[in-house]
């Protein structure tokens, strides 16, 4: 079986236009820019918020009322229990991944925490 296929003038200049269309459409996609202003804007306001954390953070436990349980009290204040924890979920980290920034950033948080304290407060 033998195909043979001729390639015309006329079938030439059809590919050069279907080319040309999607040399136009390509063309006109790259025109359209990233919204660098709006993302920009966004992550102002993030940061913005993310700075207000540990004062909502203070605000909720404020209207948090715990009962006196019998035991050993614990270490660390109910306010700094939360910073990790909220760390770890805005990281998106695993808990033994957390501790290990969070040795890091040990002067910011003022305090030294275990990945085994991070999950405990899952729980409680």
């Amino acid at each position: 079986m033998n195909l043979e296929f001729r390639v015309t003038k006329k079938f030439v200049n059809e590919l050069l236009d279907i080319l040309d269309e999607l040399v136009k459409e390509t063309r006109r996609e790259k025109k359209k820019k990233y919204p660098c202003a709006e993302w920009e804007r966004k992550r102002e306001l993030v940061k913005k918020r993310l700075r207000k954390l540990p004062e909502y953070v203070r605000e909720a436990v404020a209207m948090i009322r715990i009962q006196k349980k019998a035991g050993k009290p614990k270490e660390i204040d109910l306010e700094k229990r939360i910073m990790p924890f909220l760390f770890a979920r805005l990281m998106n980290r695993s808990n033994r991944d957390v501790e290990e920034l969070l040795e890091l950033f040990e002067p910011l948080f003022g305090f030294k925490v275990s990945y085994k304290t991070i999950e405990r407060l899952y729980c409680r």
